[in-house]
């Protein structure tokens, strides 16, 4: 019995449930064969029956509504041409978007390119709606379904709300879990109403109704998205994550949910503790991403590519052709794949994100590849932390005239951490022959550009008369320099000084 398991979550139990209730009534309220192949597809044979305690009575239950509706599909040739016919749509606005070159436009405007990519990828059981609406002026009967067959699923309806009643006592479970038929038309009300400002307000007005059924956030989440209402959109979807059980094997609702959390992480920069959270993301969308939804194929792929994940974007497009789900924008995409190069900047992110081990396995030999192929394009900031690596051993064996190489190249370029690096090396003779004057030569840049580090080794040198005349004065003001930036060895060679001088 499902209170046997004291360490079973009842929730797993209500969210299948529910999801079958909110399944069947919008089958019947809008009697559209097209929905109920939706329905069908994406829910009730979609469920991780599994993970679900085997309540025999809703055992019994599921395999009758999976019997009723499988016989009331549409036929394969006519689903096949309504899709074809909408999928079309969907393939000419993705091809504006992978046509050209991919990484120029998402380098130009992310926020923009992955916005557009997003709605023209959605996943396809939140467009069947408007697919069922288009159909409406279609004259032929098959669409509709037939009185007796509605008959047959407003019974199964009951059944399953009679179910919901038993299942919250056998759980001893808050009536807040439990859909009635009067909140369900609501809610169908609701997500079909097309202004997102009137949508969201009818939504708030039956948050107590389905406030922990999962895809009622998700709704509300887009509504709000919707009427540019970011935070509220923002706020909404970290509630649905914590409602959201894994109830389904692959997941739409999560998909979409997880693409409004990329770019909500994309709006704040790619940064290593965001790309972290970004490629986490969509290793969970691929995981809810069913094989044939060849949009978000695309999307993933896309994604991973931009982000400088070239074989897991090739995987992820490939599919597609291999299966021909989508073959002339996969073929472009893989072409863009082969012909463009992801931006440096975020290759070094990589890099940065497992030096630091932001989300991920701390990894020095992961992070000195990233950061050399960054180096590679004549990306600063990537020589400068390749010389590093170099320099401490790190992910590579130290070698001191390679650390010197590829601060030398940064330096050039006036990074000012690799300008001092490359002084220190000439101060302490690693890599290059001991020469304090370059050393000064190299100080003096990084530190007329604010570096504490090199405006404390300037001010040593002063001190020593190390490449430069001794002069405790010039000593002094850049000692003071870096001791003003909060260097504790500059603080405490000015302490010395004055103490001395």
């Amino acid at each position: 019995m499902p209170n046997e398991n004291k360490n079973y979550d009842p929730l797993l139990t209500m969210t299948a449930l529910n999801m079958a209730i909110v399944s069947l009534h919008r089958i019947t309220s809008t009697k559209d064969r097209l929905i109920l192949d939706q329905e069908y597809k994406n829910i009730i044979n979609n469920l991780r029956m599994g993970e679900i305690n085997a309540d025999p009575e809703l055992t019994g239950l599921y395999q009758e509504i999976v019997r009723v509706i499988n016989n009331g599909r549409l036929r394969s040739d006519v689903r096949e041409k309504i899709e074809s016919s909408y999928s079309e749509e969907k393939r000419k606005s993705i091809k504006e978007i992978v046509s050209g070159k991919v990484l120029s436009n998402f380098d130009t405007n992310p926020l923009k390119w992955l916005g557009n990519l997003a709605m023209s990828c959605a996943s396809e059981y939140f467009t069947s709606k408007k697919k069922s609406a288009e159909q409406e002026q279609n004259s032929d009967d098959e669409l509709k379904l037939k009185s007796e067959e509605l008959g047959e699923y407003d019974e199964l309806q009951r059944k399953l709300l009679d179910s919901s009643w038993k299942l919250l006592r056998q759980y001893e479970l808050s009536d807040s879990y439990r859909l009635t038929q009067n909140a369900l038309n609501k809610f169908n009300s609701a997500i079909s109403e097309n202004d997102p400002s009137k949508r969201l307000r009818m939504l708030k007005y039956i948050e107590g109704e389905f406030s922990m059924y999962s895809p009622y956030w998700f709704y509300r989440a887009k509504a709000a998205e919707e009427a540019n209402d970011n935070p509220e959109a923002e706020k909404f979807f970290a509630k649905f994550n914590e409602v959201w059980r894994p109830v389904l094997r692959k997941d739409p609702y999560k998909v979409e949910a997880l693409k409004f959390h990329i770019e909500f992480l994309m709006r704040e920069g790619l940064k290593a503790e965001n790309l972290s959270q970004i490629l986490e993301c969509l290793s969970e969308m691929r995981e809810n991403t069913e094989l044939e939804d060849w949009a978000n194929n695309i999307y993933e792929g896309t994604l991973y590519f931009t982000l400088g994940q070239k074989e897991k974007a090739i995987e992820c497009v490939m599919c597609n052709v291999d299966f021909e789900y989508e073959t002339e924008n996969s073929e472009k995409c893989l072409e863009s794949f082969e012909r463009e190069t992801p931006s440096a900047d975020t290759i070094y992110q990589l890099g940065e994100m497992y030096r630091s081990g932001y989300g991920v396995t701390q990894d020095y030999s992961e992070a000195v590849k990233w950061y050399t192929k960054a180096a590679e394009q004549g990306y600063a900031n990537a020589q400068c932390n390749l010389g590093n690596s170099y320099y401490n051993g790190r992910g590579v064996e130290q070698d001191y005239s390679e650390a010197v190489k590829w601060y030398r190249k940064a330096a050039e370029q006036g990074n000012a951490n690799a300008q001092n690096n490359l002084g220190l090396c000439y101060d302490n003779g690693q890599g290059v022959t001991q020469d304090y004057s370059e050393a000064v030569k190299w100080y003096i840049k990084a530190a007329e550009q604010g570096n504490a580090d090199a405006q404390c080794n300037l001010g040593a040198c002063y001190d020593n008369g190390q490449g430069v005349t001794q002069d405790y004065s010039e000593a002094v003001k850049w000692y003071r320099k870096a001791a003003e930036q909060g260097n504790a060895n500059a603080q405490n060679n000015l302490r010395n000084l004055h103490e001395t001088w």
